[in-house]
């Protein structure tokens, strides 16, 4: 029988990142198990953050405080997962989503197929193999049902 007594979400805000969130409520409620959600931050000067300027400290203020309120949106989408806690990181995702893990000893990792910016290339690819030689917990890579199949 398999138990799940938490689910880690790693997210980079894209539109396969948020799909795949719902795979990770869904999971979390069936388990009845804590919901984690985690975005690191690789690069506080990308678009994603909005267009920062100034030295690399304020960069790094900039781009938390909008994944805050990113996170925000995504703790709003999953209300009814009573038990969840959002966490911020920077550096390397693989690193970061891997030590996560091992950290919190998740049940399971859910992330979307492929994400955009530098996390892009993460999520589907060379990440997840990273991901399954940096970890030993089950990974869900969830792909969006608009990305044409070949």
């Amino acid at each position: 029988m398999i138990k799940l007594d938490s689910v880690l979400f790693a997210t980079d805000f894209s539109a396969d990142a948020e799909y795949a969130l719902d795979y990770a409520a869904s999971l979390a409620q069936l388990f009845k198990a804590k919901l984690y959600m985690l975005h690191v931050i690789a690069d506080p000067a990308d678009g994603l953050y909005g267009h920062l300027h100034g030295e690399y400290p304020a960069l790094v203020a900039g781009a938390k405080k909008k994944a805050t309120e990113l996170m925000a949106r995504y703790e709003a989408m999953v209300k009814d997962v009573a038990n969840r806690e959002v966490i911020l990181k920077e550096g390397d995702p693989t690193y970061e989503i891997a030590k996560t893990a091992n950290e919190k000893d998740v049940g399971a990792i859910v992330v979307g197929s492929h994400g955009h910016s530098a996390l892009g290339h993460l999520l589907l690819g060379d990440t997840s193999s990273k991901l399954v030689e940096r970890t030993q917990h089950p990974i869900f890579v969830v792909r969006h049902p608009d990305r044409r199949k070949g």
